[in-house]
């Protein structure tokens, strides 16, 4: 290959890579969400009730991911410590919906908090409620979240009036009815991706780093249960741009410590039965030549469990190359290197290699340089973390 086609070549690498490091920290910093919230008193059947009603829409070209989103109500708690009894609904009376970019609807599980309080105790904001989602769903591009009775109490209920709201930091007196219209963008609700403020305005104290309270379960020394799993399923896609259907198979799923395995089919659909008692858990491995082996770990639960789903599917990524050297579980300038050896070669003449003819379309050319770029500089360690 000329030297001015390496020139070409490396500085398409360099460009590339410069925009996907931007998109990262875009990613991490302020996704372009629109929020809207609404909190207020609401009569109900006679009884007063106050609600949190929230609603968020993913105007970025960046899918995000649910379990990195939080989002905070601050308050004054009046002296009222029994706090678990505070929340009566977190998205069980209403379950909390996404809808997707074609406008389909999937039911969330309900909501999981933790309560904080925080120094130096403000008059209007010594504790808060920090909401957030278990979901493994992808808040795409143009999809929306609602999210009703996120926080939900009754005030003919004992002790609940004597809350007084007017001194809360984030309450909004405006009556909360379940229609998105009648939500605002309130600027007392913040929200969190990562754990960095996205979205509005924070009071002015810092957060103890020790929940008061928590619908989360926490952990004790008792003896962990042995978990029997009689099958694990899903589905798995190769993150190429329309992938043909070739890609989705031929990607091994293995489960680490045993000799059980499975290949995906045309669907990249996996099953594996008859798995062993394991009393920590089971640790799922997926690797295919060309693609950076992923490791998903923390698989816990009793019976049958299911990872990834025809629309969410678990996504592996290409570019992890071993035509010439051995693939080293990581995307990196080895295996742009491997595709310049095969550049500008075609299925049908002597030196083409479909093992860097990443996207199969005969060819070895800067479209699959292009798809090691898109992951370039990651390791197997750079998948997010699914559980």
């Amino acid at each position: 290959m000329s030297r001015k086609m390496y020139v070409i070549i490396l500085t398409i690498i360099f460009v590339f890579t410069m925009n996907t490091f931007a998109v990262s920290e875009e990613s991490t910093g302020t996704p372009g969400l629109i929020v809207k919230s609404n909190n207020g008193v609401l009569s109900v059947n006679g009884f007063d009730q106050f609600q949190w009603d929230f609603y968020i829409k993913n105007n970025s070209q960046q899918p995000i991911e649910l379990r990195d989103l939080s989002l905070r109500y601050y308050f004054s708690n009046d002296g009222y410590n029994d706090l678990n009894r505070y929340i009566l609904s977190s998205g069980t009376a209403v379950p909390s919906t996404y809808k997707n970019p074609s406008g389909a609807y999937e039911i969330l599980r309900p909501l999981n908090y933790r309560f904080y309080g925080v120094d130096p105790i403000n008059a209007s904001a010594d504790t808060f409620v920090e909401v957030f989602f278990t979901d493994l769903t992808t808040l795409e591009t143009n999809g929306e979240l609602y999210c009703y009775n996120t926080i939900r109490y009754i005030s003919d209920f004992s002790n609940y009036a004597q809350f007084n709201l007017d001194n809360d930091y984030s309450f909004n007196p405006i009556r909360t009815i379940h229609l998105e219209d009648q939500l605002n963008t309130f600027d007392k609700i913040q929200v969190y991706h990562k754990g960095k403020l996205i979205w509005r305005i924070e009071p002015n104290v810092t957060p103890k780093s020790t929940p008061l309270s928590t619908s989360v379960p926490t952990p004790t020394n008792t003896p962990t249960p042995t978990i029997a799993l009689n099958l694990v399923s899903g589905y798995i896609q190769p993150d190429v741009i329309s992938a043909p259907v070739s890609l989705f198979s031929g990607f091994k799923v293995e489960i680490q410590g045993t000799n059980l395995w499975a290949v995906t089919d045309r669907n990249g659909f996996f099953e594996l039965k008859g798995i062993p008692v394991s009393s920590s858990g089971y640790i799922l491995k997926t690797s295919k030549p060309g693609y950076l082996t992923r490791i998903i770990s923390n698989i816990m639960g009793q019976g049958n469990i299911v990872i990834g789903s025809s629309n969410q599917p678990i996504s592996v990524w290409a570019g992890d190359i071993g035509a010439i050297t051995e693939q080293d579980n990581a995307i990196n300038m080895a295996d742009i290197m491997q595709i310049i050896e095969y550049f500008n070669t075609s299925n049908g003449d002597g030196r083409y290699n479909l093992d860097v003819d990443l996207n199969e379309d005969n060819a070895v050319n800067i479209a699959d340089i292009m798809i090691v770029v898109k992951h370039f500089n990651t390791t197997s360690s750079s998948y997010p973390q699914i559980y």
